[in-house]
Formats: structure tokens, sequence, C-alpha cells
């Protein structure tokens, strides 16, 4: 009877202490929440990506918006690239890319201008050695591609994700002459209209 006591004692305390260490992680933020969006690309051999906050990984500096014109989806991502996290203009580095009628996998070509509100279009800008200068797809040139390999579903909202990769060149505004190579781009994004990339 002494040893079937001690056995059921020693089984009740493992099973106690495996309740509180899952308690305790389920309490623990970090283990609970992480991002489930991504953003990156290669320009030349270099690789850029948005900000990555290390103490908050779920409020990195990039966003993808999703919306419809005339029922057709269109989403618009930003990113921005700056050593002390800037959000804005002031930047290192910042892009919006615009696409427009996403109803379904394939590629789209980005060849509008961001000055028009309803094109597809990608412009980055750079103000690196306080010198502003605008790359931008060109038309009149190869148009840079967007691959969009997947629609993400959002349960209980209208909106919806995607994830894929893009690749292409692109032109400064003002000499076309001064061009950047972007490979290897690629994104994913489970949580559109939010910049908490770990969810609600």
């Amino acid at each position: 009877m002494k040893i079937i006591t001690e056995t059921r004692l020693i089984i009740i305390y493992f099973v106690l202490i495996t309740a509180v260490l899952e308690s305790c992680q389920d309490d623990d933020p970090s283990s609970a929440r992480a991002p489930k969006n991504l953003f990156s690309m290669m320009i030349g051999q270099e690789l850029w990506q948005p900000f990555e906050n290390k103490e908050n990984p779920c409020q990195s500096t990039y966003i993808a918006n999703f919306g419809y014109l005339n029922a057709d989806p269109m989403y618009t991502i930003y990113a921005y690239n700056d050593p002390k996290g800037i959000e804005n203009t002031d930047s290192e580095s910042y892009l919006r890319i615009r696409i427009m009628d996403v109803s379904d996998t394939g590629i789209y070509t980005l060849d509008g201008s961001y000055q028009n509100d309803f094109d597809s279009y990608f412009i980055l800008v750079s103000n690196k050695a306080k010198e502003k200068k605008r790359y931008v797809n060109n038309s009149q040139k190869t148009p840079l591609q967007f691959h969009v390999e997947e629609i993400i579903p959002i349960e209980g909202h209208d909106a919806r994700g995607f994830k894929g990769s893009f690749k292409g060149v692109l032109y400064n505004e003002v000499n076309p002459q001064d061009s950047i190579v972007i490979s290897h781009g690629q994104f994913k994004f489970n949580v559109v209209n939010y910049y908490d990339h770990c969810g609600i």
C-alpha cells in the first residue's frame, strides 16, 4: 500500500508541474505571439527589409492595406528601412507598392505611375547622403512583376491576405540611367490593415 501511495503522489506531482509550466507559457507573450507577416528583398547584393523592432517584433515598420475599388480587390504595401525605426518620409529608405485588381493568384505587372491613385506601381525613395532619389517602375522598359502565389482568407473578415514574390528594375525618376535591380523579393501578409504583425 505504501508503494502504491508513493507512486500516486509522484504522478500527481508531475501532473501539477506540467500544468504549471503550461500555464507559464500561456502567460508569456513572447511564446504566444509571433509575427505572421514578412517582407524583404535584395537590391543588388544588399538585403533590404523593414526596421525590426527587437523589443517587440510585432511592431516592425511595414504594413499591407487591403481594400476594394468597384468591387475589385487592391493591396498597398508600405515599408520603411531606417536604422532608427523612422516611419515617415524622413526614413533613410521607404517604398510603396500598389497592386490593383488582385482577384486571383498569378503574375501582375506593375507598369503604372505613383502619381495616379489607382494604378499598379512600385516606388522606392532613398534619402541616403541627404539626397532624395525616387526610383520607379518604367513602362517603357522591362516592367516589374509581382507574383501572387496565394490568396489568404482571414476568418471573420472580408479582407484577405496574400503571399508571393517579386523582381524587376526600378529607374531613377530624374536620371533613368541610374537604376536599381530588385531580386528575391518575398512577402506574406496573414494580417492586413493592421500594424500589429502578430494579429489581434
